[in-house]
């Protein structure tokens, strides 16, 4: 199937465009530069649809690294560099890894975009990890305001495992054949360093010292190590560490998160959100199934 997209000079006009209107419209933002913001994007396909949520979420205080799939078309390679080459802060992640569903190759590429960011010069305060398919209803500004909310808080809705999926995900060694994950019936030892179990959604909004306690801590080293050949560990990893003693200490935990949403209103959030947390949220109304009413109490015009 041939990939429809923009010409290259196209693409640079289109980029060089939202660069100079997020930059005119940051001027009036103090909000937003306060507080800016990494996002970390796994793609594999989908060069249109990169583009729009760069232009959806983009501003110049923040940063952005795209990791695409090993496995990704030279065409999409060439389209993505084109969509990012007037972008300073936008970048594609250095070392790629060819991802499967479960496999630990995804938690692998992005680790890779958390190490280059935190290897940026722009001093960002909060990490979202994104896929290429994600697309957000709201702006940046709306983005910020949610952030503050948590007050340097992580939105990571995780619980503890059930014996049944540790049993199923963590008590074997699983190897990769070809794109296909297979149960090898090798016993695994219990995790490193007394590690708690929990399980969560691979989507998370964590504070910069999370991030730097996961790439860097001994406890975070060892416990990416242990996962390597687990299933879907991306479930795994950031919901655990989380929970232990040293990473509560650089980075407060939240799971209840009744007064915070993605754009929240004046009006807080809708009685059926309850305790859905930030990503969820999120992941809801990017999806599209959240009604017009709901959109509406969530985001109130005067509050935006």
């Amino acid at each position: 199937m041939t990939l429809v997209f923009l010409t290259p000079t196209s693409q640079l006009r289109l980029a060089a465009m939202f660069y100079r209107l997020a930059l005119f419209t940051h001027m009036y933002r103090k909000q937003e530069r306060l507080l800016p913001i990494a996002f970390g994007i796994t793609v594999h396909k989908g060069a249109r649809l990169l583009g729009r949520l760069l232009q959806a979420i983009y501003m110049p205080n923040n940063v952005y690294c795209i990791h695409i799939d090993k496995t990704s078309s030279k065409l999409f390679h060439r389209a993505v560099e084109a969509i990012i080459r007037c972008l300073p802060n936008v970048f594609i992640a250095r070392t790629s890894s060819d991802v499967v569903w479960g496999h630990f190759s995804l938690v692998q590429a992005q680790i890779n975009c958390m190490k280059e960011l935190l290897e940026s010069w722009i001093p960002w305060k909060y990490y979202i990890s994104l896929v290429g398919q994600d697309f957000p209803l709201y702006d940046n500004k709306q983005i910020v305001i949610a952030l503050q909310r948590l007050n340097n808080l992580n939105s990571i809705k995780s619980y503890p495992m059930l014996k049944l999926n540790e049993c199923l995900q963590l008590s074997e060694v699983f190897k990769l054949r070809g794109n296909a994950i297979y149960n090898s019936s090798i016993p695994k030892s219990p995790p490193p360093h007394r590690i708690a179990l929990y399980k969560v959604s691979t989507h998370i909004v964590v504070i910069r010292e999370f991030v730097e306690f996961v790439i860097h801590s001994k406890i975070g080293k060892d416990f990416t190590e242990y996962l390597k050949d687990t299933y879907i560990p991306d479930e795994t990893l950031y919901a655990s560490l989380q929970q232990h003693p040293l990473a509560r200490v650089v980075s407060m935990v939240t799971t209840n998160l009744d007064t915070t949403c993605f754009a929240m209103g004046s009006r807080g959030v809708p009685r059926g959100l309850g305790k859905a947390s930030l990503l969820d949220f999120y992941r809801r109304f990017a999806m599209g199934t959240g009604t017009r009413n709901e959109r509406e109490t969530v985001c109130p015009q005067d509050s935006v």
